[in-house]
């Protein structure tokens, strides 16, 4: 489970959904939470995808992206999914280095009768009662499956490592 918040950024230029677009070319490397390279990842950025090689490294070329941010998406098996946000540029290489966690065991939580995910001995997360509900705003009544890791910021490569990459909401 991540909670992070966001402050005003006053280069906020096309965040809200512009159209407007860039074509450069990113590249990064892709590890695991201990900085060691993850061969085989597959990385997606616009609809273009790749696999990064035995050194961890990634790049695609000529990559039509949003002028004001864009995501880089990361999937390797064994490690959660990482996203990561970032403001292309195109007078320059854009790197966008991704850290992955492990992929935390799934637990299973009673909709009705709510439950706690113990992620440590200092962090959990509690869900009351009925707190889960349905596309049409009834109770859910079955078993939820809720994953969730924690972080610290003390972490090698946090801002990383997190979700999202760059904090910006």
């Amino acid at each position: 489970f991540l909670a992070n918040s966001c402050s005003k950024d006053d280069n906020n230029e096309n965040l809200s959904g512009n159209a407007s677009t860039v074509k450069t070319s990113i590249t990064g490397r892709i590890l695991d939470q201990n900085g060691t390279a993850i061969s085989g990842a597959t990385v997606v950025v616009a609809g273009k995808s790749t696999t990064s090689d035995i050194w961890g490294i990634y790049y695609l070329e000529n990559v039509t992206l949003t002028k004001g941010r864009d995501i880089v998406r990361v999937s390797y098996s064994g490690k959660w999914d990482q996203i990561c946000g970032f403001i292309p540029s195109t007078s320059r290489l854009n790197y966008v280095n991704v850290y992955m966690n492990e992929n935390p065991l799934s637990y299973s939580i009673n909709g009705i009768n709510g439950g706690v995910l113990t992620l440590s001995a200092n962090a959990s997360v509690l869900f009351p009662p009925n707190a889960f509900i349905n596309s049409v705003g009834v109770a859910y009544t079955g078993l939820v499956s809720v994953k969730g890791i924690q972080l610290s910021p003390d972490q090698l490569n946090f801002e990383w490592s997190a979700p999202g990459g760059d904090f910006i909401g």
